[in-house]
C-alpha cells in the first residue's frame, strides 16, 4: 500500500552552508516550534559534520475528525527527526527525514535536502506520508499531508527569514 507523497521545494537566498547552520541551530529551532504550541520542544545533537534535529510538536486535536480524535485523543505528539549527513562534493547536504505521532498510525518517511543554486540554495523536502486507522487512513492522508506542508511551509518561511537578517 502507498501512501500519498509529500514533495516541497524552497528559494533560499543563502548557501547551503549558512541555511544548514541555522537548521541546525538548536535557538532557532526553540524559537520556531516555541511558537507552534506548549509542549514543544527540540534539540539539536551534533556528531562530526553531522547532525541530528529532533522536534516534539504538541497539538490539541480540536478540528480534527472525530474518527482521529477516538484514535489520538485531544492532543496529539508529532515527533519529526532529521538526521543530516555530511556534505557532498559540490556542498549539498542531505538528512534521513521521520515523522511520525506518538499513539496514532501515521507516519512520513523521506528526505530533506539542501542543494545549492546560482542564487542560493533550495530546501527540498520529499516523503512518503502514510495513515493506516483502520477504515479512514487512506481518506485521511491528502488533509493530513496538508496539515504537515504547512508546517514545512512555516519552516522555510522561518529560515528565509532568518537568513535574511
Amino acid at each position: 500500500m502507498t501512501g500519498v507523497n509529500l514533495t516541497k521545494t524552497y528559494d533560499l537566498p543563502a548557501s547551503v552552508e549558512d541555511a544548514y547552520a541555522v537548521i541546525t541551530d538548536e535557538d532557532f529551532q526553540r524559537d520556531r516550534v516555541g511558537a507552534v504550541g506548549h509542549g514543544s520542544t527540540a534539540a539539536v545533537s551534533r556528531s562530526g559534520e553531522t547532525a541530528v534535529v529532533r522536534i516534539e510538536i504538541q497539538q490539541p486535536t480540536d478540528g480534527a475528525p472525530a474518527p482521529v480524535r477516538s484514535v489520538v485523543g485531544d492532543h496529539l505528539t508529532v515527533i519529526d527527526e532529521r538526521q543530516w549527513g555530511e556534505a557532498t562534493a559540490d556542498g549539498a547536504r542531505e538528512a534521513d527525514l521521520r515523522v511520525h505521532t506518538v499513539g496514532a498510525p501515521i507516519n512520513l518517511t523521506g528526505s530533506a535536502a539542501l542543494r545549492p543554486t546560482t542564487a542560493g540554495c533550495q530546501l527540498v523536502i520529499d516523503g512518503d506520508l502514510r495513515c493506516t486507522i483502520p477504515l479512514i487512513g487512506r481518506s485521511l492522508e491528502g488533509q493530513i499531508a496538508g496539515a504537515i506542508g504547512q508546517v514545512v511551509d512555516e519552516e522555510a518561511a522561518a529560515l528565509a527569514r532568518r537568513l535574511g537578517e
